[in-house]
């Protein structure tokens, strides 16, 4: 006979799932795809975030925007390459939703 009060069992490994948000160093969505080669990059730290393949904490990149002495964030984490024709960097943080080990 069905049970109308009985708890389903909640399987075992999802009772402590925990997210959080990181975040990676992409190609902006409006690059075209024959232009996200190696020799187009901006910068060096361009060219290095891109290598790396990491995903970055919050804190992580306070920690970079400190060392380096600006917001990478702010700044789509590059440079400008030509200030005065304001072409902006080729790139930006994209927030990553995680599941925590």
């Amino acid at each position: 006979m069905f049970n109308l009060f009985k708890k389903k069992p909640e399987p075992q490994e999802e009772k402590n799932l925990k997210f959080e948000s990181r975040y990676s160093y992409e190609w902006k969505d409006d690059v075209p795809e024959s232009e996200r080669t190696a020799e187009n990059m901006c910068s060096p730290f361009c060219a290095k975030m891109m290598e790396m393949h990491k995903l970055y904490t919050r804190s992580e990149l306070q920690k970079i925007s400190a060392f380096l002495g600006y917001d990478v964030v702010a700044r789509g984490g590059g440079y400008w390459k030509d200030e005065e024709n304001g072409i902006p960097c080729k790139h930006t943080w994209k927030s990553q939703i995680v599941q925590r080990k």
